[in-house]
């Protein structure tokens, strides 16, 4: 199959993935196999949704997954209401201790601070402000601290997840 081939396979299968709101959004490159998505998405959910329908294209060798995650106006948020959501995501998990972490919200920074005893709750607390709409994460935390700080940061309509290892 040639490049120009997977490029309209790809954009096809784009197009037919209810879960995307957008596929016009996202452009596709392709160089010898190699999928690049650029553009924007309205979710985080949307970007892997994205990357997911790429990599079901027989002749996909790899995704390059450049998505930009952009809040629509009407979902931005004030620090309060992220604040409620972050405690509410953290409420609503299953297996997290909810007197273990606090979280405090300081110009979009979402920052969860505590010590929990198992992988497990360090893992959900993660997945909870990751699954924030729009929250997109950006690297994967050092799993050998007892201690972590989990970053949630809106800038204008973007929003991104950090995890950093507290020493």
């Amino acid at each position: 199959m040639t490049d120009v081939e997977l490029k309209r396979s790809v954009e096809s299968e784009l197009e037919w993935e209810p879960s995307i709101k957008s596929a016009a959004a996202i452009a596709v490159r392709v160089k010898d196999g190699v999928v690049t998505l650029t553009g924007s998405v309205e979710s985080y959910s949307e970007k892997l949704t994205a990357e997911r329908a790429a990599l079901r294209v027989s002749g996909v060798k790899a995704v390059a997954n450049d998505l930009e995650v952009r809040l629509p106006k009407s979902s931005e948020r004030t620090d309060e209401d992220i604040a409620k959501a972050a405690a509410n995501a953290l409420d609503w998990t299953s297996g997290i201790p909810r007197d273990k972490i606090k979280v405090t919200v300081d110009k979009g920074w979402i920052t969860l601070k505590g010590a929990v005893p198992f992988h497990y709750q360090r893992t959900a607390a993660e997945d909870a402000i990751r699954n924030l709409w729009g929250c997109e994460r950006r690297y994967q935390p050092d799993r050998s601290s007892t201690r972590r700080e989990y970053h949630c940061r809106e800038t204008g309509n973007r929003r991104s997840v950090e995890t950093r290892r507290r020493s």
